[in-house]
């Protein structure tokens, strides 16, 4: 008696025309595949949006490669996929999975950001500490001012 196998797709959102799905048929094969539930997660209540809107982006626009909610959004992403360390990133800048996570419009042709240029937000004071040229201002919409309600919402 032989044992059936049956295949299935899980799809989700697209990033522009692009479609993505989780197949089990050994294609190209992520260890991060639970970021796609997160994203998923992301796209119904907006929080990483949210997040990146408590920022004010000094940079000059014209030298911008990545948006704040890009710097975010990875830097999120990393942590949850257990990326703790931002030396990690230096070697993700490549994952198209991770590109996919943040949105880039060419996951296997735009590279993420690097170390250098990733915020670092470990003092717990976060909010008066200068991430580069990304501030939080004091007085502003803070990090509570986004968790908290999202926290709340869900209960």
């Amino acid at each position: 008696m032989t044992a059936e196998c049956n295949q299935f797709v899980l799809g989700f959102h697209p990033l522009k025309r692009r479609e993505i799905r989780a197949q089990f048929d050994g294609g190209a094969i992520s260890s991060d595949g639970g970021g796609l539930l997160l994203r998923e997660v992301e796209k119904r209540i907006g929080i990483l949006q949210q997040f990146a809107a408590c920022f004010t982006d000094y940079r000059n626009a014209d030298l911008i490669e990545h948006t704040v909610q890009e710097l975010v959004a990875q830097r999120v992403y990393g942590l949850a996929l257990g990326y703790e360390d931002l030396n990690d990133h230096e070697e993700l800048r490549g994952d198209p999975l991770l590109a996919v996570l943040v949105e880039k419009s060419d996951p296997n042709q735009e590279a993420l950001a690097g170390e250098s240029t990733l915020p670092c937000c470990d003092d717990e004071r976060c909010e008066s500490v200068d991430l580069r040229n990304l501030r939080v201002q004091n007085g502003g919409p803070g990090f509570a001012s986004v968790v908290s309600p999202t926290w709340r919402g869900g209960y």
